[in-house]
């Protein structure tokens, strides 16, 4: 913890668990930021019954062009069913007579969705990120373990560099206090954002609906 730390509800024994066999009745999703010289970063979750988000899966590299990205997306995903594919609306921006990157995407065979970038959409962002860091009734796992409550994100170890972003993360010191610091690496945590954002009513609302059923 230090002074200034965007996300002090982080705690790696309770929110960073063993990987598990993730159901195939679970639906997938992932989030992308693009990059080059900066990292190109995407997530994969995995919704629980209960709303949970399970990151299991991360890619994180620099200096990759466009087409080598989607198919280290593809081919990360072999198999798996995606539901949805959250991405920058930048990338359907036309340069010329360049291609979109999203157009390079889809022709490789990712196809993505506008993530629904706007005005006041990255701090609802941030907002979304600590509601589902918050805690909720306990999953099968933890009640296992007696656990009442757990967080409503899961991460597994391999996702290493959504952890670090989030650990090392800071509020912006001008500008708006619930944004973060717009020079602090975000690349994945972007890409996480833009997924969370796009998961219906998110956690509170699910847990609100629980609650109406009891």
């Amino acid at each position: 913890v230090f002074a200034g730390q965007m996300f002090t509800e982080l705690s790696h024994d309770r929110h960073v668990i063993n990987p598990i066999e993730i159901p195939s009745s679970w639906k997938r999703y992932i989030g992308v930021d693009w990059g080059f010289r900066a990292p190109f970063a995407v997530i994969w979750g995995a919704v629980d019954e209960d709303g949970r988000v399970w990151c299991y899966r991360e890619l994180y590299q620099r200096q990759v062009g466009e087409s080598v990205q989607a198919r280290m997306i593809l081919d990360a995903e072999a198999g798996e069913h995606i539901s949805g594919r959250y991405a920058d609306d930048a990338l359907w921006a036309d340069r010329g007579e360049a291609k979109a990157i999203s157009d390079v995407y889809a022709e490789t065979g990712v196809h993505l969705t506008k993530a629904g970038k706007g005005p006041g959409s990255r701090i609802l962002g941030w907002q979304r990120l600590h509601s589902y860091l918050a805690e909720g009734p306990a999953c099968p796992h933890h009640r296992a373990l007696g656990w009442v409550t757990c967080p409503m994100l899961h991460m597994f170890p391999q996702v290493e560099n959504l952890y670090r972003e989030m650990r090392d993360l800071p509020y912006s010191t001008k500008g708006n206090p619930e944004d973060s610091d717009n020079a602090a690496d975000d690349h994945i945590l972007d890409a996480t954002r833009y997924m969370l954002a796009n998961l219906g009513g998110g956690p509170d609302f699910l847990l609100d609906q629980e609650a109406v059923k009891d």
